[in-house]
């Protein structure tokens, strides 16, 4: 399953609810355009486990349910495949480990292949509840701010590349 994990990687907290929206469905009509359309990201993890109530209260607005992690292999500092790998092998059950594929060598990847032709029919790989995909939400209405303010917005047309107008 996919996981919406944002757009530009911002910490979402101090965002105003009309930017966190911005962020995640430019992410999903990316996915829509290049990778399967009409698809719905149910999931969300927050980049830098950065989270809160409104974040939380936004991604349900949007019919996504928020995923943590608690193994995290530092594949985006560049560690290395046998750094990566060792990360992998030292997971216990249920434990939900958060990956990129941003290193240009192909580490985390690497290091994933190698990880199942060693271990795959020891593992049983599910999907996080909440994150199967499916047709997007279709949402009209106002938005809260954290601050109390609220504007007028369109899912749907959000996920154009709008800007909210605020």
């Amino acid at each position: 399953a996919l996981g919406n994990h944002t757009c530009d990687h911002p910490f979402l907290p101090p965002l105003a609810t009309w930017s966190r929206i911005d962020q995640w469905k430019r992410l999903e009509a990316f996915v829509n355009a290049r990778v399967e359309p009409d698809v719905h990201i149910g999931c969300h993890r927050p980049p830098y486990g950065a989270t809160n109530n409104s974040v939380r209260a936004d991604a349900a607005v949007l019919g996504m349910r928020e995923w943590g992690w608690n193994v995290d292999p530092k594949d985006w500092a560049d560690p290395g495949v046998s750094y990566i790998l060792r990360q992998l092998e030292s997971m216990d059950d249920g434990d939900i480990i958060v990956m990129h594929d941003l290193n240009p060598a192909g580490d985390a990847i690497a290091a994933t292949d190698l990880f199942l032709q060693r271990n795959a029919a020891e593992y049983e790989f599910l999907t996080l509840p909440g994150c199967a995909t499916g047709r997007p939400p279709v949402w009209e209405g106002r938005f809260w701010d954290d601050d109390g303010s609220g504007f007028e917005a369109d899912i749907e047309w959000l996920a154009g590349g709008g800007d909210a107008g605020v």
